[in-house]
């Protein structure tokens, strides 16, 4: 019975190792706000689309959010104080259809309305693609 007893002690000590070397390593739960795995500290996106999104008077639009469709739709990150979003979509470089939201639809976010280009180019560029939001 002793010899159980050990054998159940040290399977025990090497599972609770191994669970918290495994915690370790893989730098323990980095859910975003939207659920998705990954560093609270990424690097933003610098391939991609360039967008600007602007309210009518001109001023940064921040937390708006660009929409990019083809035969799937996927959202961007928030833009920045300044209005600002490298994107690259999905499905690589090709002309997707773009839309605006107010946030993330699972953060209660809305499509707008805004002026300015509909799709985009096929390819990536350096060239800004400005969104003026209609209200």
């Amino acid at each position: 019975m002793k010899f159980f007893k050990k054998l159940a002690i040290a399977c025990l000590t090497l599972t609770m190792f191994a669970g918290l070397a495994t915690f370790a390593a893989c730098g323990g739960d980095n859910n975003n706000a939207n659920g998705n795995n990954s560093n609270s500290e990424q690097p933003a996106q610098t391939e991609g689309f360039k967008f600007k999104i602007v309210k009518a008077d001109g001023t940064p639009a921040v937390g708006y959010v660009v929409q990019l469709c083809k035969s799937t739709c996927i959202f961007s990150e928030p833009a920045n104080e300044n209005g600002e979003i490298t994107f690259g979509g999905g499905e690589g470089e090709i002309a997707y259809d773009i839309h605006v939201w107010s946030a993330l639809p699972q953060n209660g976010g809305a499509e707008v309305e805004f002026t300015g280009a509909t799709q985009t180019p096929a390819a990536y560029s350096d060239d800004v693609i400005t969104l003026t939001l209609k209200n």
